[in-house]
């Protein structure tokens, strides 16, 4: 029936409109947005002329008696109260209000009108036309420098909050359009503040996570504007890949101080190890002091309290005995001998270089004399120290002494991490095959499987592939499962490429490069295209 009463008005003439408006004028309250549509038309299509008139108000004057501010008004209440602003119906949402209402809803604002109710009267609907409205905060477009502030941020959030978020890492992370709800209803009306730095800034930054909008302010305490929420939303779910890349490396690095122990580590990790009678052998050599036969810096022998008798002189070079024992023990320990080429060649019960013992097997050299070989050597000699000297009070020789063991083991520890680190970068370098058109290179990409799996994050369902190039570039594959549909259990991958490192573009005729270049992983991939055109580059040189 609507859509019949449309289709009346679409070849109206102006004795057809004049015949609509005197019928419609005895029930104005009624048909007043009807009148004002046919108003707009006649004035739209300047039917007026038909009647030999110039415009439309003095049309409505004379042949209506309407004023030109109630022809205006019955005109502005059509377009504003109409279906979809321009119809001889009034939308559905206004249908229960009087004519006397929509004239005077007609100066209220979008944000006024909200507040007003059927049931409220003329005067009520003037009160909050007369209300001043609150002021309306400006919400912009977040520039470059607000957009780091942003990451900044969300990385610090997502560092904070990534256990809760990866409880629903959906709602939380994945989809813009829920993680700010999640992220309100988590804080709750409290801690809406929050304080973070911006790489290379000393200062901390804030931000102000409001219901309706989020607020930054650099490091001096400049407002720098006001934003939606989905800015933050987006940076949020876009850093999470490299918080969690982040985190692999600092776990890859961790594991790798931990196989080359620090000295630190070796003296807060060093077990309680009960007391063995080499301290009491080292009491007993300093009571013993026969100048010029007992160990060096003594100045009293206690074999010398003994009598003539044969057992006493037996007892006492037992007691001799003990004491140069204690003290070549002491040596080993705190001065080892083997520090001293004249020491070594004149000591009986060292053993020479290259002498094998009965019954020993025989290592090959590149069993024995690796850097990890050295290091586990100098880590075993810092132990047995640590062990000797443990709650002792030392001289400042014997400090130094063990400071230098430390220094040396600190730095083969450094020198091995290097050597090993390099070592597993050439096992994972790879020599590229002759790819000789666009077609084989797009085939090499998408097989990156077989480049092997560098990290998993179960959590987003996420792989990540690498290829590390000769030339020192690495190439990354983040691959995601999903399912083709949502009720399918059939799954695809869909994969996301990152070079890494490696040469830099050569520039093209008009300074533009032929691929984007990273020096660290970046959240932007590059193309399959810009790909080819780096794997074309590099066959060349």
């Amino acid at each position: 029936m609507m859509e019949s009463l449309q289709g009346s008005y679409d070849n109206l003439t102006y004795d057809g409109a004049c015949s609509i408006i005197r019928e419609k004028q005895l029930n104005m309250a009624a048909n007043f947005v009807e009148v004002g549509f046919c108003l707009r038309r006649v004035k739209e299509q300047k039917l007026y002329l038909a009647g030999g008139y110039t415009n439309i108000h003095d049309m409505a004057l004379d042949k209506f008696g309407m004023s030109r501010q109630a022809t205006d008004h019955a005109m502005n209440v059509n377009k504003r109260f109409s279906k979809d602003g321009n119809s001889p119906l009034l939308a559905e949402e206004y249908r229960v209000y009087g004519k006397s209402q929509l004239q005077e809803m007609l100066y209220l604002t979008d944000e006024q009108l909200e507040s007003v109710k059927p049931d409220m009267t003329v005067k009520e609907i003037r009160k909050v036309k007369d209300t001043p409205p609150e002021p309306k905060i400006e919400l912009i477009l977040p520039e470059r420098r607000q957009c780091e502030y942003l990451k900044a941020f969300a990385l610090y959030f997502i560092d904070c909050k990534h256990e809760w978020m990866k409880q629903d890492f959906h709602n939380r992370v994945t989809d813009v359009e829920t993680s700010p709800e999640e992220i309100k209803s988590m804080l709750g009306s409290s801690s809406r503040t929050w304080y973070f730095r911006v790489e290379h800034s000393e200062k901390a930054a804030r931000i102000n996570l409001f219901d309706e909008y989020i607020q930054l302010f650099d490091e001096d305490s400049n407002c720098l504007g006001d934003y939606e929420w989905f800015y933050l939303a987006r940076e949020i779910q876009s850093m999470w890949n490299v918080w969690a890349l982040k985190k692999a490396k600092e776990q890859q690095e961790k594991e790798t101080e931990c196989s080359t122990s620090s000295v630190n580590e070796i003296e807060e990790e060093q077990q309680p190890i009960q007391e063995t009678d080499i301290v009491t052998e080292m009491a007993d050599w300093k009571k013993c002091c026969d100048k010029g036969q007992c160990p060096p810096d003594t100045s009293y022998c206690r074999r010398q309290e003994w009598g003539n008798s044969p057992e006493q002189q037996a007892a006492g070079r037992k007691e001799c005995e003990s004491c140069w024992k204690a003290w070549k023990k002491q040596q080993d320990i705190v001065h080892p001998q083997e520090d001293s080429v004249e020491t070594l060649s004149h000591d009986k019960d060292e053993k020479v270089i290259g002498e094998k013992e009965e019954g020993e097997t025989e290592k090959l050299p590149q069993e024995e004399y690796t850097a990890r070989y050295f290091l586990e050597e100098q880590k075993e000699k810092l132990n047995r120290l640590l062990i000797a000297v443990k709650n002792k009070e030392l001289s400042a020789a014997d400090k130094k002494y063990l400071e230098r063991q430390k220094v040396i083991v600190g730095a083969l520890a450094g020198m091995v991490t290097d050597l090993e680190m390099e070592e597993e970068r050439e096992s994972l370098s790879h020599e590229l095959p002759v790819l000789k058109n666009n077609d084989q290179r797009r085939e090499w990409l998408r097989s990156y499987k077989n480049w092997g799996l560098w990290y998993k994050d179960d959590h987003i369902a996420v792989k990540y592939y690498r290829y590390v190039f000769e030339n020192g570039a690495q190439l990354i594959a983040e691959v995601y499962e999903r399912r083709l549909l949502h009720h399918s259990e059939e799954l695809f991958e869909s994969v996301y490429y990152h070079l890494v490192e490696g040469p830099k573009p050569p520039k093209g005729q008009h300074g533009e490069t032929k691929w984007t270049y990273h020096e660290k992983y970046s959240r932007f991939p590059n193309s399959e295209s810009e790909l080819i055109e780096f794997l074309k580059e590099i066959q060349k040189r």
